[in-house]
């Protein structure tokens, strides 16, 4: 008896989970223009100089870097 109770139970409860998996013929999605996505290109800036590393710290993960002027940034 309780299996029979159990087996309808978890049946009616899982039943409205199927409705709203089912697709909707008459909703009307004419008009729904965000599913289109645009695609967008952009460049990365890139930037390169000289540099020498003067120090390494192992204990806080850090160096030193000593560079001089970038001039794709000035």
């Amino acid at each position: 008896m309780k299996l029979t109770l159990i087996s309808v139970a978890s049946t009616v409860l899982a039943l409205p989970l199927f409705a709203h998996a089912v697709d909707m013929p008459g909703m009307k999605m004419d008009g729904m223009d965000v599913m289109q996505m645009k695609q967008v290109t952009t460049q990365a800036l890139v930037a390169t100089a000289d540099g020498a590393i003067k120090a390494i710290d192992t204990t806080k993960h850090a160096e030193t870097i000593s560079y001089g002027a970038v001039p794709a940034v000035q």
